[in-house]
């Protein structure tokens, strides 16, 4: 039962026939025809919103894509998505189109009609293509009862759990999610605002995170070890070192010292090369360094960074067996 377009068909001949008081969908406009002049002078006014309606349009046909991906369980493509933006986007100019995205309440709603693969978009654009000629008759529909439709097609993504769920697992994805349905709130209805708020909240967020670097340690003996948590990349390295020297200072009586990189998760040249440049000083200073518990990701460029000049020992492997000799 195609609830919605009854719905829409109900309440837009109601609206025919009796008149309605409030705000309709009213004339609307067709200036079908190709437009290829370009305005230089217009072009760099256009850099930055063009840059937000990309953001927004990729950000929000990905977000409802990846929801419904997982629900169907099939596999989403965000490169073919950005690509086909871009075609879509580049055809619509020319013909003085709007801007060309997917959105919630289209998607909600194609899904509520019974879409479930592609060739719905397909039929959807040639129907309208199709009723061009007909436009008119859309004129008297109420904008209430386009709203209800667009109500009823996007409160099943409505996750009120979901969101309280961040606050137990992260609480600085939960602050994030909060600003972004506060902000599109408020900023309604222009939720752009909303959308590159949240995103610049995530990008900080994360950028927040990878210049966090603690160092765990314990004694064993007359052994000091030390295990770095996080990214180390030219970003976070600073960090690095006063960590370092401030447990060193704690146990002035150890005469060696293990560095266990297995609690890394990335490592560049910068980091590598701090890293290197800082146990070659606490060798100067008379303690035995090597280092330890290796992963392999980072391997590679770690045995290359210190070129033999210290001992290094893979993950997995025990203290008699595992020095690397590179």
């Amino acid at each position: 039962m195609p609830g919605a377009l009854v719905g829409l068909v109900g309440a837009t001949a109601v609206s025919t026939v009796l008149g309605y008081p409030a705000a309709v969908l009213g004339p609307i406009r067709l200036d079908l025809g190709l437009d290829l002049a370009i305005d230089p002078s217009a072009l760099g006014p256009l850099v930055i919103p063009a840059m937000v309606i990309a953001l927004i349009g990729f950000a929000e046909p990905a977000a409802i894509a990846r929801r419904y991906a997982a629900m169907d369980r099939e596999r989403w493509d965000p490169n073919r998505e950005f690509v086909s933006q871009g075609a879509a986007n580049i055809a619509a100019g020319p013909s003085g189109g709007l801007p060309v995205g997917g959105s919630f309440s289209r998607t909600a709603l194609g899904r509520l009609a019974g879409a479930r693969t592609r060739r719905a978009s397909a039929f959807t654009s040639l129907t309208v293509v199709a009723l061009i000629p007909f436009v008119g008759l859309l004129a008297p529909m109420p904008m209430a009862a386009l709203s209800g439709v667009v109500i009823a097609a996007v409160i099943s993504l409505v996750d009120l759990v979901g969101l309280g769920s961040y606050w137990r697992i992260s609480r600085p994805q939960f602050a994030i999610a909060l600003l972004t349905f506060v902000a599109t709130l408020v900023s309604a209805p222009h939720v752009e605002y909303g959308v590159v708020l949240g995103v610049g909240a995530a990008v900080a967020t994360h950028l927040w995170r990878e210049n966090r670097v603690e160092v765990d340690s314990w004694v064993e003996g007359r052994s000091l070890h030390l295990r770095p948590r996080g990214v180390l990349y030219f970003g976070s390295v600073p960090r690095l070192e006063p960590l370092i020297l401030a447990r060193l200072s704690e146990h002035a009586e150890v005469v060696r010292m293990a560095v266990h990189l297995d609690g890394v998760g990335r490592l560049d040249v910068n980091g590598a090369l701090a890293l290197r440049q800082l146990l070659e000083d606490a060798r100067l200073g008379g303690l035995e360094v090597e280092i330890r518990d290796v992963p392999a990701q980072i391997l590679p460029l770690l045995s290359r960074v210190m070129s033999g000049t210290l001992p290094i020992s893979p993950l997995g492997r025990s203290p008699s067996d595992q020095t690397l000799d590179v």
